[in-house]
């Protein structure tokens, strides 16, 4: 009996990390928050301005750095986000006014 008690837990272990596992795969797959910050900075911008601001390579500088997750993510709401959508707005008019 106490073997099928080892056996058993074994198994719950099991499942737990597979569910972990499968479970990190699908955050990895929806992209991180640096996909998230580019989004949200692209529907703020409207289409036209985020096509500008992409072909500019900004979004890149957002995932550059060691702490690059931890710092879009931090990005994602209240002053930080506002930061970087007024830097984005920023680029996009001066890349306008260029003519770039």
């Amino acid at each position: 009996m106490e073997h099928h008690l080892l056996d058993q837990d074994r198994l719950n272990k099991c499942i737990l990390l597979a569910a972990l596992g499968a479970l990190l795969g699908s955050a990895i797959g929806c992209g991180g928050p640096c996909d998230m910050l580019e989004d949200k900075i692209c529907e703020e911008l409207g289409e036209a301005d985020c096509k500008i601001w992409k072909d500019s390579g900004a979004p890149e500088q957002l995932r550059s750095g060691r702490r690059a997750s931890r710092a879009c993510l931090n990005a994602l709401s209240g002053p930080a986000f506002d930061a970087h959508l007024q830097g984005a707005r920023g680029m996009v008019d001066v890349l306008k006014a260029s003519g770039s």
